[in-house]
């Protein structure tokens, strides 16, 4: 019988444990997690902005599915206020925290 290490690959590391960030919204960390309720389990999935520490996107379920995740994550991208700003090529969208 295989373990339930064996049977899965890890995740690849694409910020090389370098969970810093200079500004807002350069590096967005994301957790999903169980919490257990006399009715059962929720699932709470949310979105972490590295420099601020702050929860930007939440989401809860009854249901461990994808579109939780993506509830999450539509919440922060909801969250970003985008300010625009005129330079010498054109005008350009930015996040300001």
């Amino acid at each position: 019988m295989r373990t339930q290490q064996e049977r899965t690959r890890p995740a690849s590391d694409l910020v090389d444990r370098d969970c810093c960030a200079n500004r807002p919204n350069i590096l967005w960390l994301a957790d999903i997690t169980h919490l257990p309720t006399w009715a059962g389990f929720l699932y709470l999935a949310m979105v972490l902005d590295a420099f601020s520490r702050r929860i930007v996107g939440w989401a809860i379920g009854n249901r461990f599915k994808a579109q939780l995740v993506l509830d999450a994550l539509n919440m922060a991208l909801g969250q970003r206020t985008l300010q625009t700003t005129n330079n010498p090529v054109g005008t350009r969208l930015s996040p300001v925290s």
